[in-house]
């Protein structure tokens, strides 16, 4: 309803998944037993749930500030609708890591859940791609789907790249892979983990020495990697 504030798509999430016969389109009971609970690994590791003083070992003020406007966001939207604080942040940060952000011609950028698809893996070397098709005659419509980049052989775990491929900086002609490839902060805290593939790393080396990384040169240049 609110593109603008995440807080609002949590609140939501967060009735249905409380209510999930109240789902538009039926039950999403099932489709809700997939998302990980508060409490577990996958959400533990959101930076959304640190601590301040674990904010603090980022050694990247950007994400630790970004991350705080987050956290004081949750806590507003909790004591305005007088929910529990950890479930809300639960919300943003489920609708964070299993939302795909695309490109409508109609309504320009959304932010969608898309059950099944959201299911697939990161792999920044994948060759698979997300992609996405408009349909303008009649009803306004799109089709998403996830198209073999190479062969796939039977048992193998299907990835895609969820930022742009860190090997087309570029950006990726508009495929909905991501325009430009994504520096692990943005991994981080979208996702929850780091992204430790040669491409990325090779990404993060080329942003920490630009003028945007001077904050976070000077945040590392405090301590030595012995104490790190």
């Amino acid at each position: 309803a609110n593109q603008r504030d995440p807080g609002a798509a949590a609140l939501k999430l967060l009735q249905l998944y409380k209510d999930p016969a109240s789902t538009p389109g039926g039950d999403a009971s099932a489709y809700f037993d997939l998302f990980p609970p508060l409490g577990s690994a996958e959400m533990a590791s959101m930076p959304d749930f640190y601590t301040e003083a674990e904010l603090d070992l980022l050694q990247h003020p950007r994400a630790a500030d970004k991350t705080r406007r987050r956290q004081a966001l949750c806590r507003e939207r909790a004591a305005a609708h007088g929910a529990d604080v950890r479930e809300v942040t639960w919300a943003l940060c489920t609708v964070a890591q299993r939302s795909f952000t695309v490109l409508s011609p109609l309504d320009g950028v959304l932010r969608l859940l898309l059950p099944g698809i959201d299911m697939i893996n990161h792999d920044a070397d994948s060759l698979h791609a997300f992609k996405v098709r408009w349909n303008l005659q009649g009803m306004f419509s799109g089709t998403f789907k996830v198209v073999a980049g190479a062969p796939v052989r039977t048992g193998e775990e299907v990835r895609i790249c969820y930022g742009g491929s860190p090997h087309r900086p570029d950006g990726c002609d508009g495929d909905c892979k991501g325009d430009v490839a994504w520096t692990n902060d943005q991994y981080l805290q979208r996702y929850g983990f780091v992204d430790a593939s040669l491409g990325s790393t090779m990404v993060d080396g080329k942003w920490l020495l630009s003028d945007a990384g001077a904050e976070v040169r000077e945040a590392l240049a405090r301590t030595t990697a012995e104490a790190d």
